[in-house]
C-alpha cells in the first residue's frame, strides 16, 4: 500500500485494507470571547509499521452561521514513519474543511478502483 489515501481512509474508519494496530489521541481546547477552538492530534500505527499523524483544528463561533454548509476545519495528515523507505505518497496532505477531504477521498477511490 503506497498511497497516503489508503491510510487516510483507514484513519477515518473507511474500509481500505490498512490494519490499524494502535491509535493515540490528544485534545486541546482554547476559547476567547468570539470562538472556541479544538485541536485533535491522532497518531496511528499500522500493522505494516507505517505511522501517520492526523491533526484537526475546528473553530466554532459563538454565533454559528446556519448558512454555512461545510464549516471551516483544518486537517493535516503526515507520514511520520514509512516501513518502505519513502514509498507512501504524498508524504503529507492538508484540507481546509471536511467537504474538501471527502471530495479528495472520492476522487482517489475512483482512481484506485
Amino acid at each position: 500500500m503506497d498511497a497516503l489515501f489508503h491510510y487516510i481512509q483507514a484513519i477515518n474508519a473507511h474500509d481500505s485494507g490498512a490494519l490499524i494496530s494502535e491509535s493515540q489521541v490528544s485534545h486541546e481546547h482554547s476559547e476567547d470571547e468570539w470562538s472556541a477552538m479544538v485541536r485533535t492530534t491522532q497518531t496511528v500505527r499500522f500493522a505494516n509499521g507505517a505511522v501517520v499523524q492526523k491533526i484537526q483544528e475546528t473553530e466554532q463561533a459563538v454565533s454559528p452561521n446556519p448558512d454555512v454548509v461545510c464549516a471551516d476545519c483544518w486537517l493535516s495528515y503526515e507520514v511520520l514513519s514509512d516501513p518502505d523507505e519513502g514509498q507512501i505518497r504524498p508524504r503529507q496532505k492538508q484540507f481546509s474543511n471536511l467537504c474538501q477531504q471527502a471530495f479528495w477521498l472520492k476522487v482517489q477511490a475512483a482512481q484506485f478502483c
